[in-house]
Formats: C-alpha cells, structure tokens, sequence
C-alpha cells in the first residue's frame, strides 16, 4: 500500500508542478508588451537615464537591463545592449568582458540584421584576444574574410591578417599562420616597415 501511495503522490507532485510550470509560461508570453507600448515604455526609461547620475553604475546598468528585457522589440534595446558594453569596457578600472562578451554575443543573435552587428563582432573579436579564447577569435576572423575574400588583398589591412595569423598559431593551424605572415611581408613597402617586423619575429617563432 505505501509504495503505492507515494507513488500516486509523486504522479500527483508532478502534475501540479508542470501544470503551474505551463500557466507560468504562458502568462510570461501573455505579459509580453505590444511593440507601441514597448517603445512608450522604453522612452520612459530613456528619459530615467538621461537624469540618472553618470557615476551611478548600478542604476545606469538596471534601467538598461529594464528596456533589454521589457522592449526587445525596438531599437532602443539594441542601444541599451551596446550601451551597456560601452560600461562595462570603460567605466571601470578594469574591463569586464566575460559581460562584454555575453552582451556582443546576444546582441549578434537577437539582433541579425541590426547596423550594429559589424561592430559588435568586432568588440568581441576584441574581447576573445583580451581573454585568451583565440578560437572564438579565429572564427570571427575566418568569418570576415570569408564574407570579403579581398580583405587579405589589401595592404591597408595588414595589421588585421597579423591579428588572424596570430589566432591561427594559437589554435594551432600553423601552416595556415606561417602563410599570412608571409603575405604581410610580402606587402613590401606598400606596408609599415613595423607591421613587416612583427610579421618576421612572428614567423621566425613558429615551429
């Protein structure tokens, strides 16, 4: 009888659990805004922050995480998620980028087709170097060479073939490395006699 009963109590547990897990979500997909209310709402918080202190982290940072998470659909939440990197790489002594990196990375794909994606790539493009996460820094790479296949023709982008041959050392694609280093050297004078010398010392490391 007991084992029997606990498990009628365990059946019953369960049902509630997911039938009050279910309302939960549905009341979460009900209380989304319409998107006229979430652009009133975001204007509301914009105008908080325009007050708000400029030292006042805390606040800065809660209001925009408010029209992050309550007005997803208009563009002033693109705003508040580059804003909020601009905080946490400046604002204090030290930058954060474990939140730099979580909010370029959302902003990315939440936000395909925003104007701000290039520079969001290129942030954490940045913040993957300053971390160590030369993979993550690789693809980002590979990914912009591969949507502009004439990026490593041009010498004016010699210092950014420097940046993916040394993420290409780093993971350990070598021969791959040892080609874009020959190849900013091979610019010649068309490139500063520097970038020339990285790209030598570079080489001459690799074995």
């Amino acid at each position: 009888f007991l084992p029997a009963c606990r498990f009628a109590l365990l059946i019953f547990f369960w049902t509630v659990l997911l039938a009050d897990s279910f309302g939960y979500a549905a009341s979460a997909a009900s209380d989304k805004l319409s998107l006229e209310a979430q652009e009133k709402r975001a204007a509301e918080l914009y105008k908080e922050l325009v007050a708000a202190d400029s030292q006042d982290f805390a606040t800065i940072i809660r209001l925009h995480r408010l029209v992050i998470d309550h007005c997803p659909d208009t563009e002033r939440a693109q705003e508040s998620v580059w804003r909020l990197s601009n905080l946490y790489l400046v604002g204090y002594d030290k930058p954060d980028h474990a939140k730099v990196i979580e909010l370029m990375r959302y902003l990315i794909e939440r936000y395909p087709d925003s104007p701000l994606v290039p520079h969001a790539k290129q942030r954490l493009l940045r913040s993957y170097e300053d971390t160590g996460n030369m993979e993550g820094a690789r693809l980002l790479y590979a990914e912009a060479f591969s949507h502009n296949p004439d990026l490593g023709k041009n010498p004016e982008h010699a210092a950014f073939l420097l940046g993916y041959a040394k993420t290409l050392a780093a993971t350990g694609k070598k021969q791959q490395a040892r080609a874009v280093y020959q190849q900013v050297i091979d610019y010649g004078d068309a490139v500063e006699e520097w970038l020339r010398d990285i790209a030598r010392d570079a080489l001459s490391n690799i074995k």
